[in-house]
């Protein structure tokens, strides 16, 4: 109960802190702080005394710092986020509690979430983006700093330990990319593939705002990042990163030359290479995995879960349907029990309808949003094929303010419209 006050004083004070900000740039630090406080206090090895305030402060939080904004010029694709953002929550929360009551209060939690973070970030202006965006490349060094720690100091995170595994033992994860070295860094996120992604946010944020950062941060920025991404042992997240570093130097409009963009992905391509995480040997030894396997045996389930019941293959199981699933045979029957692939899951638990919902939010982001947005989003994307990132507070909220924070229509913008119908532009 000390625990739980302590972490209520925290946020009190926190809050009230956020409140005394200049309003020019509270709603990016307000961002910060929630992501923040979700990668630190909701993991699966944390106590439920602090997960459960910290999932309802950030709730709160976004909704609090909500009032009395209006949206900032939002397009009609933005809108079409949160619209349907909120009929996938709905939908989840009626099949949940007809069909899994035990997950309602997860659901709930969960969708609030989604929701706030939704309407919250339809306040930002670009200046928002841009504060969100730098502050999170400091979160992300300070995450790798909990890592090295991990790594050759503490041998395991530094809050909240290990998992363990159903009977009891330890968990223990082995690192590919460093000799099987029994230990993937996870900081204080709770999984490596979470710090792994992490991580990788840190180098696709690089890597768009290329121009607008210090050569001193961009190389040290990537430098470390890849050093992360090989401490976390993680193969998806390069994987991930490699489409969206691809996508943001080859297929976005950039002011660089398409020979120019060529040799920063060949320079990429090198760090990994020094990084001991060639993407070659990433792609051959991934194949060679269990997690490869488990990942294909998801998609070779999709079969199976057109063979249910007609109200199911439309509205899904509900949430934390999965283990009936796996015991009833429509998922795979490895015992691995996770299915690793969000668009699975949202298939399984959601139906053809939660699938689509969150497949209309992807699309609207991308088409809705600016170049970061959009590598972001295709990082994501990739990652949503090999981890259930929605499972997951603090990579969900990243995700859906990357989602809503639309800078399709900047300040910027809206006057230099305003100024060609008035006749001052040709």
């Amino acid at each position: 109960m000390s625990l739980l006050w302590g972490v209520l004083a925290a946020a009190g004070v926190s809050c009230l802190s956020l409140i005394l900000l200049p309003v020019s740039i509270r709603r990016g630090i307000v961002a910060l702080f929630v992501v923040t406080s979700l990668l630190v206090g909701w993991t699966p090895t944390a106590p439920n005394s602090v997960r459960t305030p910290v999932l309802i402060g950030a709730i709160l939080t976004f909704i609090f710092f909500s009032l009395g904004d209006r949206p900032s010029a939002p397009c009609k694709r933005s809108r079409l986020i949160t619209q349907a953002t909120l009929v996938l929550v709905f939908m989840s929360v009626a099949v949940t509690a007809i069909r899994q009551p035990n997950s309602m209060s997860v659901i709930v939690q969960f969708g609030a979430l989604w929701i706030a973070v939704s309407v919250f970030a339809s306040k930002f202006t670009s200046q928002d983006s841009s504060i969100f965006y730098s502050g999170f490349i400091v979160v992300a060094l300070i995450q790798l700093g909990f890592g090295l720690l991990e790594f050759f100091v503490l041998r395991e995170p530094l809050l909240w330990g290990y998992g363990s595994y159903v009977d009891g033992t330890t968990l223990e994860l082995r690192n590919p990319f460093l000799d099987n070295v029994s230990l993937r860094v996870q900081g204080s996120s709770g999984h490596p593939i979470v710090f792994g992604l992490v991580m990788a946010c840190l180098v696709a944020i690089t890597l768009a705002r290329w121009s607008e950062m210090k050569p001193l941060w961009r190389v040290a920025a990537c430098t470390v990042a890849f050093a992360g991404l090989v401490l976390s042992g993680s193969r998806s997240p390069i994987i991930a990163l490699f489409l969206a570093a691809s996508y943001c130097l080859v297929l976005e409009k950039r002011s660089s030359s398409i020979l120019r963009s060529l040799a920063y992905a060949a320079g990429i391509a090198f760090a990994v290479l020094l990084a001991n995480a060639v993407l070659l040997s990433t792609f051959e030894s991934f194949q060679a995995t269990g997690s490869y396997t488990n990942r294909l045996g998801g998609l070779q389930s999709v079969p199976k879960l057109f063979d249910r019941d007609i109200p199911d293959i439309f509205f899904g199981s509900g949430f934390g349907s999965e283990l009936e699933l796996f015991r009833r045979g429509f998922l795979q029957q490895n015992g691995f029990n996770i299915v690793d692939n969000q668009f699975v899951t949202s298939l399984a638990t959601g139906g053809l309808v939660g699938l689509v919902l969150t497949v209309i939010i992807i699309i609207a982001a991308f088409r809705a949003s600016d170049r970061t947005a959009r590598t972001l989003t295709v990082l994501f994307v990739a990652m949503m094929f090999s981890f259930d990132l929605l499972k997951w507070p603090s990579i969900s909220a990243i995700l859906f303010l990357v989602a809503r924070m639309s800078t399709w229509t900047t300040e910027a913008q809206n006057e230099e419209e305003t100024a060609v119908k008035q006749g001052g532009l040709k």
